[in-house]
């Protein structure tokens, strides 16, 4: 029986798995047309930077 560290059985994983997504388009290449056509358009408004203001002014015309 020979035995193989978690450190090379790891390697040897990778290594594997590399090998196997050689060729394959990745999930980037092939979204690139979704993502790009994203990119030429602006955002109306910063949602990310302004979220608490934003629910705040939601909640409260809910409210009215």
């Amino acid at each position: 029986m020979h035995k193989v560290t978690k450190s090379e059985a790891i390697k040897r994983a990778l290594a594997q798995m590399f090998e196997a997504a050689e060729g394959r388009p990745s999930p980037f290449d092939l979204g690139r047309e979704l993502f790009e056509r994203n990119l030429r358009t602006k955002p109306s408004r910063d949602v990310a930077r302004h979220s608490k203001r934003l629910l705040l002014e939601h909640f409260r015309a809910r409210r009215r």
